[in-house]
């Protein structure tokens, strides 16, 4: 039984083959003890996982197209082109402490109804090594930063050509992220190649991300008028800026949402902009004279 259980392990692809054919030549499987098969069957998986790892640590850092073939409450098990598993953990997917606030209609979503099984995902390999029982541990991410900017870049033709450029990410994965684009071609729309014709490029990678809220400004060096980009479609009123603070003034009734449950929109404006915000309420007595 246990020869049989070994040579259905060979049977999986063309290298394993090889071995097989190797075995039945040089060794009498009838005359194979317990402690030889073991060994075999060690071997065999050693040699799998060394060819899985050498193939994936040419991915770090990359994106992977990845087939969800079971679906639990903590993890994923997926498959890539060669039938290879992986092991996805949920936690690498959002950012925990802002989980429960998602900014959509149906705020009982969870990404348990996200992922679905038999359908495609990418995922970005973040890094891969071998443990001491010489076992490939492949870490996939969702939640940073640089999974977005790899997502742009793929769906964005001018990104991945560097027509326009990516300047700053933002994000609290699973609720907000924040890009900054420019070009140093004054005839390029940055944003609005980014939008894509119907918003069209910004849905598809939305839809990776289970709607996340996406901003895009365009980036300008000058800080004042920069300030006045990202927040002119919120009515700003007035701006302060000082070395290591900037003071917003927007009229009473939007300031919760300027700073967002649990501060969140408030904290990734702060990163964005790389110093403290403070928002107040606007009145008259606030004007410049």
């Amino acid at each position: 039984m246990l020869i049989k259980k070994i040579l259905e392990i060979l049977k999986k692809n063309k290298e394993e083959k090889k071995i097989k054919e190797e075995i039945k030549k040089k060794i009498n499987l009838k005359k194979i003890n317990r402690k030889k098969i073991i060994k075999i069957k060690n071997k065999i998986i050693e040699i799998k996982e060394k060819k899985i790892y050498k193939n994936y640590k040419k991915k770090e850092g990359k994106l992977v197209r990845l087939k969800v073939i079971n679906v639990y409450n903590n993890k994923l098990i997926l498959t890539d082109k060669n039938n290879n598993e992986l092991i996805f953990n949920k936690d690498n997917n959002y950012d925990r402490q802002y989980k429960e606030i998602k900014d959509i209609k149906d705020k009982d979503i969870k990404e348990n109804n996200f992922f679905k099984k038999n359908n495609y995902y990418y995922f970005l390999v973040e890094k891969i090594f071998l443990n001491k029982n010489k076992k490939k541990i492949i870490i996939l991410k969702r939640n940073n930063s640089l999974f977005v900017k790899l997502l742009f870049k793929k769906e964005i033709l001018e990104i991945k050509d560097n027509i326009v450029k990516i300047k700053k990410i933002v994000r609290i994965s699973g609720i907000k992220t924040i890009i900054v684009v420019y070009s140093k071609n004054k005839n390029i729309n940055a944003v609005g190649c980014c939008i894509g014709i119907k918003n069209i490029r910004l849905n598809n990678i939305k839809k990776e991300l289970n709607n996340e809220i996406i901003e895009i400004y365009k980036y300008n060096s000058n800080k004042l008028e920069y300030i006045n980009e990202i927040f002119k479609r919120k009515n700003i009123k007035k701006i302060e800026i000082f070395k290591k603070l900037i003071i917003l003034y927007f009229n009473k009734e939007i300031i919760g949402k300027i700073i967002g449950k649990k501060g969140y929109n408030i904290k990734l404006y702060s990163l964005l902009l790389m110093k403290k915000i403070i928002v107040k309420e606007y009145e008259e007595s606030n004007r410049i004279i």
